[in-house]
Parts: structure tokens; C-alpha cells; sequence
């Protein structure tokens, strides 16, 4: 009992602690906006909004630092904001020099530097990572056959989704305008039939028969004009309804095919299906050996990329940019910082793009060693 209110009490100063952080650089940022650039900030914004930390990429024993900076180049363009890098032998980190590989990617990601892999794999581990190591042994997954359940749905089956409804509309106008048309015919046929009849008594009373047909064509006209403005405005109503219905009923059925599909017990019992709320770290090891056998009896998994060439292997950055690219089209690399992750990250990318930013956070009133405190933690 003792030991539950222990842990009430942690989780209710955690809430209040991570609020008052929250309130603080939320302040930070308002006030720093002003020396940069209304299209940076954008720029800034959507990064932050989409980045992913569910996936971790792991580089371990890189012998060109060259590949390493592009790896960070590809991680950065796909949402990736962790990368860990594990040497344990002197390798050149100093990124400027390899800017022109990096494109300055190695600014806007976070890349944490261990001299063990059991050090990284144990601190992964603790955070809740399962750990998948790219190697060509005979007994690790082909990655494509990887079923991942995705956080949303992909841009696929939105596109199918888009054009399945434009079919439908497109149907719907067809019709409509059938209708349309029969209607016309109608009313062209009982104008014809009326005139016929009037034509006939104008033998007897030419004057009155005149005024009289004047009439049933003007009241024939009238009311053709009210019938095709009546069906015109059905037909706006009609399409108006049918969209807010597909509108409506869109989320249920993408909630229906996630339930039928990833709920299913015959895929849910499949070793290749991942579900969502598994944090996964990607190892990619050394360009001449690939992983450490250390690595190799650390690893929870293991994955290959399949090849049909004569070549035995990718470029590591290939392959990284390769297996990225993959989860991104499972719809699985989405934004899922926290909101005060996200202000961090904010933070921090408008600091790095002020000089001397330290001196302006003191004459800006704040406390700027508790500032980048706040944003390291």
C-alpha cells in the first residue's frame, strides 16, 4: 500500500515538474522567436512536428565517418531524431568537415557517442527499445516480409480511399444528369401533346385559342423552369449529403479495416507482424564485417535486405536510407514526441540558429544555464 502511494506521489510530481518545464520554454521560445525569420520558424515547426523517436538508428564500428554523415543525412530527412554511435576506436565525429555529405543534417539530430556496445545496448534496452541488427546470417528476416501495423493509415490506401469516393461522385453526376434529361423529355412531350390539342380548338375560337395557348406555353415554360431549378437544387443536396456521408463515415471505415486487419488473431499470432507500440533500435554495423558477434547475441532480431545482384552487400548508408524508407511507406515513421519533447526540440533549433545565444537569454531574463539544463534532461 505504502509502495502504490510512493508511486502515486513520483507520478504527480513528474506531471507538475514536466508542466512547470513546459510552461518555461514555451515561454523561451515566444520570446526568441522575434530573432528569426517568420519562414525558418515555419521550416522549424513541421520539422519538430514530424519527428520520430519510436525508431532508433545504431551505427556500430564505422570505419568511414563519411558514412556516418550520411547516414545522419538520411535519418534527418525521414523523421529520425535519435542516432547512436558506438566507437571503440578513435573515429573523426567533427561533422563540419563532412558537411558537403551531411548537408548540416548533424545540427538538427541528436547523436549520442558510446565506446561500448554493451554500454548502448543496455541503455536501449532500459528505455524500452527491442534490438534489430541488419546482418546476412541464414537465420535473420528478410525486412520487406516484416508486416508493421501502422500508426496511420498510408498515403496509399488514402489515395485508394480519394478515388474510390470520386467514382462514386462521378456515378452519382451521371445519373443525376439522366434524370435530368428524362425530365426534359417529359416535359417536352406534354408540351407538344398540349399544343396539339390547343392547335386543334383554334378552328373554332382562334382569338380565345391563341390567348389560351400563350398561356399554357408561358405556364408550360414556367414550370419546366421551376422543374429543372427543383431538380438542379435536389441534385446540389444530393451531392451535399453524400459528402458530408463519406465525410462522415470515412474514419469508421478505416477504424473497421484496422480492426479486421491487425486484430486478427491469425496475424496477430504471426512471428513477421510488429505491432505498433514496440520501440525498435536498427543496428547497422561496420562496413567490412557488419555486426560484432557481441552485437549479434545482444540483438532480439535480425534483418536483411533482400538482393538479386552479384554484390554480397549495400553501402551502409544505402541501407539505412533503404530500410527507412520502407517503414515510412508502412505508414510507421509518424510524429510521436511528447508535447514537451516537442518544445524541446523547437528550443533548440531556434537556439542554434542565434549567435551568442546564451548572452541573449540573460538579457532576455532568463536563467540560461537552467534553460539548456531543461533542454538536455
Amino acid at each position: 500500500m505504502l509502495i502504490n502511494q510512493q508511486i502515486k506521489l513520483l507520478n504527480i510530481l513528474k506531471f507538475y515538474t514536466e508542466k512547470k518545464s513546459l510552461d518555461i520554454l514555451n515561454n523561451v521560445s515566444n520570446k526568441i522567436k522575434p530573432f528569426i525569420g517568420d519562414k525558418r520558424i515555419k521550416r522549424f515547426e513541421d520539422t519538430v512536428n514530424n519527428r520520430n523517436k519510436r525508431f532508433v538508428i545504431v551505427c556500430e564500428n564505422l570505419d568511414n565517418p563519411g558514412n556516418f554523415a550520411a547516414v545522419i543525412r538520411s535519418a534527418d530527412a525521414m523523421g529520425i531524431q535519435n542516432l547512436c554511435l558506438i566507437t571503440e576506436k578513435t573515429l573523426d565525429s567533427n561533422f563540419e568537415k563532412y558537411d558537403m555529405i551531411s548537408m548540416g543534417s548533424n545540427k538538427w539530430v541528436t547523436v549520442k557517442k558510446y565506446k561500448s556496445t554493451t554500454k548502448c545496448i543496455e541503455e536501449l534496452k532500459e528505455k524500452g527499445y527491442s534490438i534489430w541488427s541488419s546482418d546476412l546470417s541464414a537465420t535473420a528476416f528478410q525486412f520487406d516480409q516484416l508486416i508493421f501495423q501502422p500508426n496511420k493509415f498510408t498515403p496509399q490506401l488514402f489515395h485508394f480511399l480519394s478515388e474510390s469516393i470520386e467514382n462514386v461522385n462521378s456515378l452519382n453526376n451521371i445519373n443525376n444528369n439522366n434524370n435530368n434529361n428524362n425530365n426534359n423529355n417529359n416535359n417536352n412531350n406534354n408540351n407538344n401533346n398540349n399544343n396539339n390539342n390547343n392547335n386543334n380548338n383554334n378552328n373554332n375560337n382562334n382569338n380565345n385559342n391563341n390567348n389560351n395557348n400563350n398561356n399554357n406555353n408561358n405556364n408550360n415554360n414556367n414550370n419546366n423552369n421551376n422543374n429543372n431549378n427543383n431538380n438542379n437544387n435536389n441534385n446540389n443536396n444530393n451531392n451535399n449529403n453524400f459528402k458530408q456521408i463519406i465525410k462522415k463515415e470515412e474514419e469508421e471505415i478505416k477504424n473497421l479495416a484496422i480492426n479486421e486487419l491487425y486484430n486478427n488473431k491469425i496475424v496477430n499470432n504471426n512471428k513477421n507482424f510488429i505491432k505498433n507500440d514496440e520501440k525498435i533500435a536498427l543496428v547497422f554495423g561496420n562496413e567490412t564485417n557488419g555486426i560484432s558477434e557481441l552485437m549479434r547475441s545482444l540483438s532480439d532480431r535480425r534483418f536483411y535486405l533482400p538482393m538479386v545482384g552479384l554484390v554480397q552487400s549495400f553501402n551502409i548508408s544505402v541501407s539505412v536510407a533503404m530500410t527507412l524508407a520502407f517503414l515510412k511507406m508502412q505508414g510507421v515513421i509518424t510524429s510521436d514526441l511528447s508535447p514537451l519533447d516537442k518544445i524541446k526540440l523547437l528550443n533548440q533549433f531556434l537556439l542554434s540558429s542565434i549567435p551568442n545565444n546564451k548572452l541573449v537569454l540573460e538579457k532576455l531574463g532568463f536563467d540560461s544555464n537552467l534553460i539548456f539544463k531543461l533542454l538536455k534532461n
